[in-house]
């Protein structure tokens, strides 16, 4: 495509801008140094804003592609600065394209249209049976491979998650992955977030946490392709994000992984009678309510009283109990244990109720 000099290519260049560089105003009378000049729109190109898929659009809501020029990527400033939360204007008279940030410089906050929109393009794209490069080339967004071994009682062998419209420099504190980051949703750090569960290298099921109104919903695809959506039950939330870390929490959290596969045994044989599948309990599920050394000073015999929250599928809570264990030379041993609550059938979605006895 050859670009003549007229006043319409040069409003047009005026209001692209260079990939490489961040310009917050452009000045662009030059109009005796316009000339004829080679170049290409490239519709191949993809454009992504916090690692989301960004389609720009002119104000009739027509798609806008990158502008090639002596191989230097162009684009629009309206549709860039306008998907930045800036205000974009044209000063005729003097040539100029202003741009105006919010005051503090920040990105603007994902709008509940916009969350609304991708859950919705979540559900429509994504399918039981998908492969990995199917789901890769569908949302073409990062992901993170979930390690800590969440969930593996439902069947999936691996597990990835997509956060989408994740504000920059925003991280979860404290939250273990496979854990819905319930205060990130609610404060809009970040919009959606995407849990998949794999079998063979296949989606197994999946679930969809996001923000609405002031609560955050959990949709779920189940393995036999029954859905739910529900309200995540926030009083039953706990907040990590208050907690500072510090040498004393870290032996302490050491501590409990180190009772983890005791806590699971018992808790297996203890729930057998009312639950079908072995609950699970999580790390960050364990609050220590108390240590007590049993000997003099320095010696090297303890009792810890630990609460704890086993869960099943996708983080049901079956109840809450508290153990007491004896840590020595001798080994671990169970001293006392305590049933508090639970299971409670109200806590079970419909299609999970079948896990009760």
């Amino acid at each position: 495509m050859r670009l003549n000099k007229n006043r319409t290519f040069k409003r047009k260049l005026a209001a692209f801008i260079i990939v490489g560089g961040m310009m917050f105003s452009i000045t662009g009378n030059a109009a005796n140094e316009i000339g004829p000049i080679n170049a290409f729109l490239n519709h191949n190109i993809k454009l992504t804003l916090n690692g989301n898929l960004l389609t720009l659009k002119d104000s009739e809501g027509t798609a806008l592609a990158p502008v090639i020029i002596n191989g230097n990527s162009y684009l629009p400033t309206k549709a860039i600065g306008e998907a930045l939360g800036a205000r974009v204007q044209w000063n005729e008279s003097s040539k100029t394209i202003s741009i105006t940030n919010s005051g503090n410089g920040s990105v603007k906050q994902v709008s509940q249209n916009e969350i609304l929109d991708k859950v919705a393009e979540v559900k429509s794209k994504l399918s039981l049976g998908m492969t990995k490069a199917e789901v890769i080339a569908f949302f073409n967004e990062n992901y993170k491979v979930i390690n800590d071994n969440g969930d593996l009682e439902n069947g999936s062998s691996e597990h990835w998650i997509f956060n989408f419209f994740v504000s920059p420099g925003y991280s979860r504190n404290n939250i273990s992955d496979h854990v819905i980051d319930e205060e990130g949703l609610k404060n809009r750090n970040v919009g959606v977030s995407l849990y998949i569960g794999w079998m063979d290298d296949k989606v197994h099921l999946f679930t969809i946490a996001y923000p609405e109104g002031d609560k955050v919903y959990l949709f779920i695809k189940n393995p036999d392709g029954t859905t739910s959506s529900n309200p995540v039950n926030s009083d039953k939330a706990v907040d990590k994000n208050s907690r500072e870390d510090s040498a004393e929490l870290q032996l302490q959290d050491m501590l409990v992984l180190i009772l983890l596969p005791h806590m699971k045994e018992k808790l297996a044989e203890v729930y057998s009678d009312v639950i079908s599948i072995p609950p699970v309990v999580y790390p960050d599920s364990v609050n220590v309510k108390s240590i007590e050394r049993v000997a003099a000073f320095r010696g090297f015999d303890f009792l810890i009283t630990i609460d704890a929250q086993p869960v099943v599928g996708p983080h049901i809570p079956v109840g809450e109990d508290v153990l007491t264990y004896r840590i020595s030379s001798a080994g671990v041993e169970l001293k006392n244990f305590e049933h508090l609550r639970g299971p409670d059938k109200e806590d079970f979605l419909p299609n999970y109720q079948n896990l009760l006895k």
